[in-house]
């Protein structure tokens, strides 16, 4: 078995595609997440897309602030600006973090080789979930990606068709003044046009880099959760069938109790790192729904509705997977305390037996939270978002019906 220190973790039997979508992701960014060695194996891969995608909010902003009389072009400007700015954010955090995040990743991946074989099958299932998870959103955003390089080609070619000028109704992916004019040339079009490839590139990988990967660590959390549940009922079906004495029953207990603490210090380590991305994600996720539903709500062409329908989803997913993923960590802590009180039959037991459950009992009341530094990431704060967003764009439309 692998040892922290070796640089190259195993490889976990059993379970198809362990965590392939976040170490592909991290890779396309040209970090390594599972070396100890090094982070960054790109540096050209890591600070050139990086510097190009914080570049481009400059003629983005100097856009929406040229129509700031238009709401409709300020917030189709800025949606984009707060998606690049939540991205660069991330990776700086994770780049400020990256000891301790190595560190619980190669601890939870190290910890789940300790599996026995039943116990590899709940590990095998939380990851196959965290897959599928991981997998979908990633097409939920590489479509919306795509989408935004590919409509001003689809809308001129459409304008083509119908009208019979292609170059006059091209567009630029991103709304934006730019350094050089990109209608002025096919070069300084075809300069734009690369420059946001690369600034969409980076914004994808590493929004998908840092999400996949707090869906990989929760997933496997839960899976421990799980674990710790079946262990406890099996010391709960021994001690009802009189196969444990006493001192069995408190050996059994002990183990399962430093098996939660670990969960616990795991949980307390993953809260410490993810607690401002949590905090910064749901912050400007807030004002970026806003901004989307009040493009969709005015209305537009066809590409541009359906650019923004995908660019919502894939915010709305992001959201979901830190609330789900608080309230999945929420709840399974709480079923620990649910386990010890339904599967051991409190009225046959010894009171020095009742004694020994009393204080996992109690602990396990707890529930687990993650936070995002003012709130508690749960189902409840996903709605509450969407609550505040519709504020938003009401707000928006009566600032934008006055100005008319």
């Amino acid at each position: 078995m692998a040892t922290p220190s070796a640089d190259v973790l195993p490889p976990l039997e059993g379970v198809k595609y362990y965590f392939v979508v976040q170490n592909f992701c991290f890779r396309a960014i040209g970090v390594d997440l599972l070396s100890m060695k090094r982070t960054m194996v790109s540096g050209l891969l890591f600070w050139l897309p990086n510097i190009l995608e914080l570049a481009i909010c400059v003629p983005l902003a100097r856009y929406a602030l040229e129509n700031l009389e238009d709401m409709s072009l300020v917030t189709d400007a800025m949606a984009p600006v707060w998606q690049v700015l939540m991205a660069i954010l991330k990776m700086a955090l994770f780049m400020w973090h990256k000891e301790d995040i190595k560190k619980l990743v190669r601890n939870l991946w190290l910890w789940n080789l300790e599996a026995k074989e039943e116990e590899l099958k709940t590990i095998a299932e939380e990851n196959r979930k965290d897959t599928v998870t991981s997998f979908s959103f990633y097409m939920t955003v590489l479509t919306t990606g795509i989408l935004a390089l590919t409509a001003p080609f689809l809308r001129a070619l459409y304008w083509r068709l119908k009208v019979g000028s292609f170059w006059d109704a091209l567009e630029t992916p991103l709304k934006g003044s730019y350094y050089v004019d990109p209608k002025g040339s096919y070069l300084g079009y075809f300069t734009v046009h690369v420059w946001t490839c690369i600034a969409i590139y980076a914004v994808l990988n590493t929004t998908l880099a840092a999400d996949s990967l707090f869906s990989w660590i929760f997933h496997n959390i839960s899976a421990h959760f799980a674990i710790l549940r079946e262990r406890l009922i099996s010391v709960a079906s021994s001690e009802t069938e009189g196969k444990q004495s006493y001192a069995n029953l408190k050996q059994s207990l002990a183990e399962c109790v430093r098996y939660h603490q670990r969960i616990l210090d795991t949980i307390d380590d993953f809260n410490e790192v993810f607690m401002t991305i949590v905090f910064v994600k749901f912050l400007i996720s807030c004002i970026q729904i806003a901004f989307l539903a009040f493009q969709f709500v005015r209305g537009g062409d066809f590409a541009g509705q359906v650019f923004h329908t995908l660019f919502l989803m894939s915010i709305s997913i992001q959201m979901m997977l830190y609330c789900y993923g608080g309230q999945r960590i929420k709840d399974e802590s709480a079923s620990i305390s649910v386990a010890i009180y339904e599967h051991f039959h409190w009225d046959v037991l010894c009171p020095k037996s009742r004694k020994l459950l009393l204080l996992p009992l109690a602990r396990s009341q707890k529930p687990c939270k993650l936070t995002g530094v003012f709130f508690i990431a749960d189902l409840s704060l996903f709605l509450w978002v969407y609550k505040t967003a519709g504020s938003f764009v009401t707000l928006m439309m009566s600032v934008s019906d006055t100005s008319k």
